[in-house]
């Protein structure tokens, strides 16, 4: 986890100094396995080194909406 959670704060540094503040700028590795656990991933390798990683995952619904 701690691997991938620096490559993730490296991925949106730019954005976290432009004041653009995502999430994955500063999660914690827990934060990391939480977010994973929550959608199927995938992670992207080069030579055995991780250089990309997406979450994919169904919208938040709130439950008291109807399941149409």
């Amino acid at each position: 986890m701690e691997e991938l959670t620096a490559l993730l704060h490296r991925a949106y540094a730019d954005h976290a100094a432009a004041g653009r503040v995502f999430f994955a700028s500063y999660q914690s590795p827990r934060d990391t396995r939480h977010r994973l656990g929550k959608g199927e991933r995938w992670v992207a390798t080069e030579d055995g080194a991780l250089i990309g990683t997406v979450t994919v995952s169904a919208p938040h619904r709130d439950a008291r909406e109807p399941v149409l």
